[in-house]
């Protein structure tokens, strides 16, 4: 999908808060991914944050080169040994995350040796069996590819918060701009 104006005559005016020029979102009930029914477990005691291997418990049915899920629950365990579990403000108390929920990252396998799976990028975040079981799912993402915008211009009120980047750029004109902060 592409977007493309008839040159620098062509503005999208953004308007509204926040200022999306397109904002393609999933419907109700729909996913970012759909898992394939291969899933397996965690089966390292502990996974630091910054790790690219790991064990699971059964690797039948992944490859090199799967989409996988990396699945943490949040557990009243977790959230205590983070001290999140009694947070306040203004008196009330506050939820950082709900127990229950469970939070996902997305990587490639890069390789498989055995029960032990390498990622194509490392872990943000530790993986503890004390507080949670990890679960691994093969997906396939439901991504957007190939789209953008070209021959255009954008133009937004100018916001009260300001970025001190020097790298920043205003999104160009001639030159498809995907990946350029609005």
């Amino acid at each position: 999908m592409v977007l493309r104006g008839s040159g620098a005559a062509t503005t999208i005016k953004l308007s509204g808060k926040p200022h999306n020029a397109i904002s393609i979102a999933a419907g109700k009930g729909d996913k970012t991914a759909e898992a394939t029914g291969v899933k397996t477990t965690v089966a390292d005691a502990y996974v630091p944050s910054g790790a690219m291997t790991f064990r699971v418990k059964d690797a039948v049915g992944f490859a090199a080169g799967d989409a996988i899920a990396v699945q943490k629950p949040v557990t009243e365990a977790w959230l205590k040994f983070m001290g999140m579990d009694d947070l306040v403000r203004d008196g009330k108390k506050e939820t950082w995350l709900p127990p229950g929920r469970v939070l996902t990252t997305e990587r490639r396998i890069a390789s498989i040796a055995g029960n032990a799976i390498t990622l194509d990028v490392p872990l943000s975040d530790s993986l503890d069996a004390k507080y949670c079981t990890a679960a691994v799912v093969k997906i396939h993402p439901a991504r957007l590819e190939q789209c953008g915008w070209s021959s255009c211009t954008s133009r937004a009120r100018r916001s009260r918060f300001r970025t001190r980047s020097r790298t920043s750029r205003p999104c160009g004109s001639t030159a498809a701009t995907a990946g350029c902060a609005m």
